[in-house]
């Protein structure tokens, strides 16, 4: 983690993260806007305490030739402890 955010997870008490890729779930291409979204088994512990984060990635990228721009994303999902 980077700056920020390294400071924001000392401050909450959370180490030991690690984020596990799995499925892409959707894959829509129309024209030249792609949206992809995948599965990501994010854990930590939060003060000693081992929780996991089932989440779901949101891509939006925009085509211009052979180069695909990433120009949103979003996660959803929660904590499960």
């Amino acid at each position: 983690m980077a700056g920020r955010h390294r400071r924001n997870a000392e401050a909450s008490g959370i180490t030991d993260a690690k984020s596990k890729l799995g499925a892409t779930k959707f894959i829509r291409i129309e024209g030249d806007h792609a949206y992809v979204t995948i599965e990501d088994f994010f854990s930590y512990k939060r003060k000693g305490k081992a929780v996991r984060e089932d989440l779901l990635w949101t891509f939006v990228a925009v085509g211009s030739g052979a180069d695909w721009k990433l120009v949103s994303w979003a996660f959803s999902g929660g904590a499960r402890h």
